[in-house]
Order: structure tokens, then C-alpha cells, then sequence
């Protein structure tokens, strides 16, 4: 795990917006983005949902990106016990994502069918 920095710096020419670095261990910048400044409570407290959501997203999404890459790893080395031992919980990640709003249902609909089909493909190759 990364030891991150996080440094908050007012950007003067930009005017009402904060610029967030996120660097780490070895101060490379991982990643930045620019935030309006809030003028009112409310709007500060959106803001720092808006940013736990973000994070809560970006790793939901990398989940989900890691285990369809797993399983089509499996599928081309052509181990087919090993695909469809792991095909059922990639296809219930699949509709969870969907539920959670990282993927819209027909893109996760093509996932989901493209994946069964290779795998279904790899037991009747044998």
C-alpha cells in the first residue's frame, strides 16, 4: 500500500478553486483535480460527499475491472475448470456493479454473455 500525501493548495489564478495532489512515497503525483471552493456549509459538506463517493466508486470499479480480467486470463490460458469455478462470481459482481450504478445494465448484459459463451466455448473444445 502507498503512503499518500495529501497537499491542498490554493490556486490564485483559477480563483475560487483548491487544487488536490496526491502523491506517493516516492512524491510522484498519483493523481489531481481541481474543486470549486464552497461558499456555503451545505455546499462543502456535498463536496466532501461527492469525494468519499468518488473514492467509493473508483475502487468498486477497479474490482470489477480486476476479476473480468482474471477470468479472461483463465479463459485464454484455456483452463476450463479453473473459468467456470470463477464465472459465477464474476457474473454476480457484474450485476451488483449494475445495481451500484458502475455499469448500465445492457453493457453488463454483453459482459456477462460474451464471458458464459467463452467459457461454455472452452468445455466443448476439449
Amino acid at each position: 500500500m502507498d503512503q499518500r500525501k495529501e497537499s491542498i493548495l490554493f490556486d490564485l489564478k483559477a480563483g475560487n478553486q483548491y487544487t488536490f495532489r496526491f502523491w506517493n512515497y516516492r512524491f510522484q503525483v498519483i493523481r489531481s483535480y481541481q474543486v470549486d471552493m464552497a461558499n456555503h456549509k451545505s455546499a462543502e459538506k456535498r463536496n466532501r460527499q461527492a469525494e468519499r463517493r468518488t473514492e467509493v466508486n473508483r475502487g468498486n470499479r477497479s474490482r470489477l475491472r480486476t476479476e473480468i480480467k482474471k477470468l479472461r486470463a483463465l479463459i485464454d490460458s484455456g483452463d476450463h475448470s479453473e473459468a467456470s469455478k470463477l464465472l459465477p462470481g464474476t457474473l454476480s459482481l457484474i450485476d451488483k456493479s449494475v445495481q451500484k450504478g458502475i455499469l448500465h445494465r445492457n453493457a453488463a448484459a454483453c459482459h456477462k454473455s460474451r464471458l458464459s459463451g467463452h467459457v461454455s466455448e472452452l468445455a466443448t473444445s476439449k
